[in-house]
């Protein structure tokens, strides 16, 4: 990866931020689609409700640094930290530093995160802090401060093991390597809006084909329904995935949906064919 751009985007004020950077992409980045230029957005989300704090996810060590910086401009008193996949660095990357800046009380994985959280130690590492380790399940809510809630979805997009979270109060849908395609147009921009949008239906397909390879000979009607269920259960504003631009405002949450959703159906035809010819 190369130089790193970043500040932290404002989504909601007082309520929704995205925390991280952009890099450059160096054509080694293996979920981008080979032959592609241009900027990667890497992201964690903070959720903010008064002086308690929920973050999502703790993006890769390549940004460590601008990550810790603008977690710690946040005057918290608790935070709630959810890894959305199984041990994966642009999940658990930097939760060992941020730890030293955030004041983190709970931990919701899919792991014991005290066995996996510590690999950035140098050999006089810091006290580590207690966490209460907490499992992610399906349709629980995590409450975050009065009646705020955050719902847990079992993802069935996804290589292993993943939580998507939906914040009922700012409407945003948290994606983890889900809806990931859409690359920064500039560096330092990791929010698209619609005036921005030029994705194309290629775009979504050739991402899905590289990050999500298995979906080749896959049939993917199943996974056509549960992003029907989802978007028909929740009404979803925003899609903010770990890495990925983050999709701002409803058409353009509708447009992307419809994307995947059609690259979805086409894959799962050319699947189709393929095993029918072996």
């Amino acid at each position: 990866m190369g130089d790193t751009a970043g500040q932290i985007e404002t989504l909601v004020p007082d309520k929704l931020y995205a925390l991280g950077a952009t890099v450059e992409n160096d054509g080694l980045i293996s979920w981008v689609a080979p032959g592609l230029a241009g900027q990667v957005p890497l992201n964690s989300f903070l959720l903010t409700e008064g002086t308690a704090g929920l973050m999502i996810d703790t993006s890769l060590p390549v940004i460590g640094d601008e990550l810790v910086r603008q977690a710690a401009s946040f005057e918290l008193e608790q935070v709630a930290l959810v890894f959305t996949r199984v041990v994966e660095f642009d999940s658990v990357g930097n939760a060992e530093l941020l730890e030293q800046v955030l004041p983190i009380d709970v931990v919701y994985s899919h792991f014991l995160p005290s066995q996996w959280m510590y690999f950035r130690a140098t050999p006089d590492p810091p006290p580590r802090r207690w966490h209460e380790p907490r499992p992610l399940l399906d349709r629980e809510e995590i409450s975050l401060g009065g009646e705020r809630r955050v719902t847990v979805i079992d993802a069935k997009l996804k290589l292993l093991a993943t939580a998507w979270l939906y914040d009922h109060e700012t409407q945003a849908l948290f994606t983890s390597d889900a809806f990931s395609h859409a690359l920064a147009p500039e560096p330092g921009r990791r929010v698209l809006t619609q005036p921005q949008d030029e994705t194309t239906l290629q775009d979504v397909t050739m991402h899905l084909r590289t990050k999500f390879d298995w979906l080749e000979d896959a049939d993917t009607e199943p996974l056509r329904r549960f992003l029907d269920d989802v978007f028909s259960t929740f009404d979803v504003q925003s899609i903010a995935p770990t890495f990925g631009c983050v999709l701002a405002g409803g058409p353009l949450v509708q447009r992307h949906l419809s994307l995947v959703d059609e690259a979805l159906r086409d894959l799962g035809r050319s699947g189709a064919t393929a095993g029918a010819g072996r």
